[in-house]
């Protein structure tokens, strides 16, 4: 089913910057479904979903599709993303690969639904490249509202469960200590490259190898 099928089902008005179009950090490597109207709070809680690579690549950035609460309206969400990439671990988030905050951050508008919620999907590079071994990881983020009583900004949800169920911490603080099963998975896409062989010779361990050199 397309995104205006999905859009239609569940009375989103979409405008520019839907899901599946590659950006200018780097090709799509991961795609995750077309957003409905439910999701899981994305600022009081750390939430994570879980995706796979089927070759060793470089993750560079990512979309999210969120939505805004109409009580707030387009302002609730500060523009502040904490990324994390984990480790899969029994079908829930493990060690921490890679962590930090969004930078490039942009936010396309893609319409409202019958709640007046407001829809967006919202584009950034990791401040780091994040080389990866082919498997499965978690991809997890935290957003930061401009009021500071949480509960506005929501990371959407796709019609099904992919992979293992997405998880939420009950916590947006560091360390992540535990894990439970969320009702829905999330929209999100993965950008960046996967490496010309040879070029990239160590992505064992998450490419912790390769991060290291390139932190030198």
């Amino acid at each position: 089913m397309d995104i205006s099928s999905i859009a239609r089902m569940t009375g989103i008005v979409l405008g520019a910057g839907a899901l599946g179009v590659a950006n200018a950090d780097g090709g799509v490597l991961y795609q995750q479904g077309s957003p409905i109207q439910s999701g899981h709070d994305a600022v009081a809680d750390a939430q994570a979903d879980d995706f796979v690579l089927g070759s060793s690549s470089v993750l560079t950035g990512a979309t999210v599709s969120i939505f805004e609460l109409d009580s707030k309206g387009p302002t609730a969400w500060d523009g502040v993303i904490q990324y994390f990439i984990f480790e899969e671990s029994g079908g829930k988030p493990g060690t921490v690969l890679a962590s930090g905050l969004g930078t490039a951050v942009s936010k396309t508008p893609t319409g409202t639904n019958s709640f007046g919620w407001l829809f967006s999907d919202v584009t950034f590079e990791f401040d780091t490249t994040v080389p990866l071994a082919g498997n499965t990881y978690w991809f997890g983020m935290v957003l930061s509202d401009s009021f500071g009583d949480g509960d506005k900004v929501n990371w959407a949800a796709v019609p099904s469960q992919v992979g293992s169920r997405s998880k939420n911490n009950g916590s947006a603080a560091m360390p992540h200590l535990g894990w439970s099963n969320n009702v829905f998975d999330f929209a999100f896409e993965l950008h960046g490259q996967v490496p010309t062989p040879g070029v990239v010779t160590t992505l064992g361990l998450g490419g912790l190898g390769l991060a290291r050199r390139r932190r030198r």
